[in-house]
C-alpha cells in the first residue's frame, strides 16, 4: 500500500510535543561568585578542564560552545571600556586563526535589562573553518559589571545553530540578592 503508514498518528504527535519540549528545556547555570547566571539547553556540558575562561560550555556533540569573560570595570584601567574589552578579544582571537574575515557586522540590540552587541566571523583553524560569534553584555542595572562571550559553530550549520546561541547570550541576568 503506497503512501499509507502502520504508525499510529497519535504516537507521531506525542513524539513532536517530547521534541519540542526537549528543545524548551534549560538549564540555569550561576557563576563568577553567584553574580550572573545563564541559560544553556539542557544537554550542554561545562568544560571542567582548566581553562581561561570564566564558564566554558559545549553542546552534546560539542559542535558548538559558548566560552564567557567576566569583567569589572573597576579593575579596567581608566581609558579602558567595554567596548574596547570587546574589540581586544575580537583581536587576540584574529592573531591566532587564519583567514579572518567578517560573516555579520557589528550590531546592538538594547533590551529591558541590557545591552548586547554583536558580530560574527570567520576563521580557520588545523585546516577547519568555524564561526565565531563575540557578544558584549552590558547591564543597564549594573553598569560595573560585563560579559564577553565567544560561540563557535560549524558555517554548514550555522543557520540551525544561531538561534539557539542568541538565546544563550540574550539569557544572561545579574543575580539580585
Amino acid at each position: 500500500m503506497v503512501g499509507c503508514t502502520t504508525e499510529n498518528p497519535q504516537n507521531l504527535i506525542q513524539d513532536s510535543i517530547l521534541t519540542q519540549q526537549k528543545e524548551q528545556q534549560n538549564q540555569t547555570v550561576i557563576f563568577a561568585d553567584n553574580l550572573v547566571q545563564l541559560q544553556f539547553p539542557i544537554d550542554w556540558n561545562e568544560n571542567e578542564n582548566n581553562n581561561p575562561f570564566d564558564l566554558q560550555y559545549f553542546s552534546k556533540d560539542q559542535k558548538m560552545n559558548t566560552w564567557v569573560f567576566v569583567y569589572y570595570s573597576k579593575y579596567l584601567s581608566q581609558n579602558s571600556t567595554p567596548q574596547n574589552i570587546f574589540k581586544r578579544q575580537i583581536n587576540d582571537l584574529k592573531s591566532k586563526r587564519t583567514n579572518f574575515t567578517i560573516v555579520e557586522q557589528e550590531s546592538t540590540e538594547t533590551l529591558q535589562d541590557k545591552i548586547i552587541t554583536t558580530a560574527v566571523y570567520s576563521g580557520e583553524k588545523n585546516e577547519s573553518k568555524y564561526y565565531y560569534k563575540f557578544t558584549l553584555i552590558e547591564f543597564t542595572e549594573n553598569s560595573e559589571q560585563f560579559l564577553v562571550t565567544l560561540q563557535v559553530s560549524f558555517p554548514s550549520q550555522w543557520n540551525q545553530n544561531k538561534p539557539i546561541l542568541e538565546k544563550i547570550t540574550s539569557s544572561a541576568k545579574l543575580n539580585k540578592f
